[in-house]
């Protein structure tokens, strides 16, 4: 499925999607030629721990360490890998933060 989760609804509406059958969920990782294809800005992936043996999921992308917001955890991609010490001053996201807007002269 391709879209944007703004809200925990919408992610449990996704997975009860896919636990009805109505949406398919992933049975295993994708290949390395798989990924370019399959893995596109606003791919959303279900799938089944036991099932699949995906534990946690992992791609050939750099990320940041999770950070809290609300019920999800949040990741953001890196241009590069983080060094052990970068890792835990990594900047929580700014995504869901309200910044004041300038008012514009005239």
């Amino acid at each position: 499925w391709t879209g944007f989760l703004d809200t925990t609804k919408d992610a449990m509406t996704v997975v009860e999607a896919a636990l009805q059958g109505r949406l398919n969920h992933i049975s295993r990782r994708p290949h390395d030629k798989e990924r370019a294809e399959m893995l596109t800005s606003g791919t959303v992936l279900v799938y089944e721990e036991n099932a699949s043996g995906i534990k946690r999921w992992t791609d050939a992308v750099h990320w940041s360490p999770s950070r809290v917001m609300n019920n999800c955890l949040i990741y953001r991609q890196l241009m590069r890998a983080l060094k052990p010490e970068e890792k835990k001053t990594a900047l929580n996201p700014s995504c869901g933060t309200k910044r004041k807007r300038k008012e514009s002269a005239g």
